[in-house]
């Protein structure tokens, strides 16, 4: 799967995308999804964060990650990418009918200067917390969720699993790090 971009982010001082550290992303979740599919990386402000976050989860304030999936769990014929193939839990098809070359599978928003704080007060290391959210949201635009014990653990494991193919620790399975709710 490749990653696509997107700078919302105000102008003025503040981080922005490093083209290194996108190749560095891309490449970790390459065996994820199709290798012609793509997915909007999209860096937000946390004003639009937090206006996200309530229209999608209704929750206040800003949170770290939000993902959007282009991929249904129901379709006809056969899916796009069946469960257990290329990371997908279950399968998934293209609403339009057999996906196209170059699909855009879902869109994954990160607030990094709300990351960038969190870290700074929490100890906690930018990239590996940066490496987790990008994994964490490409596993939900492939039909994972946290929303039993059981499917929380699983994710967790399978995010384990590619974070260490990277030569990464699990921020929160290997250390006091954030909780992803």
């Amino acid at each position: 799967m490749r990653l696509i971009s997107v700078d919302r982010l105000a102008a003025g001082p503040g981080w922005r995308p490093a083209v290194r550290r996108l190749a560095e992303l891309e490449a970790m979740i390459a065996q994820l999804g199709r290798p012609d599919w793509q997915v909007e990386l999209v860096w937000a402000a946390d004003e639009e964060m937090t206006a996200l976050n309530v229209r999608w989860r209704g929750r206040e304030g800003v949170t770290d990650v939000l993902s959007f999936s282009n991929l249904g769990t129901r379709g006809e014929g056969d899916p796009a990418l069946p469960a257990g193939a290329c990371g997908a839990a279950t399968d998934l098809w293209w609403e339009d009918g057999p996906a196209p070359p170059g699909l855009l599978a879902g869109e994954i928003v990160i607030a990094p200067r709300f990351v960038q704080r969190r870290c700074a007060d929490e100890g906690w290391d930018f990239d590996d917390e940066l490496a987790l959210l990008v994994t964490h949201g490409v596993l939900h635009v492939l039909g994972w969720e946290h929303d039993s014990p059981g499917r929380t653990e699983a994710m967790r494991e399978l995010e384990r699993e590619i974070l260490a193919r990277d030569g990464r620790g699990h921020p929160i399975l290997d250390s006091a790090g954030p909780d992803i709710p």
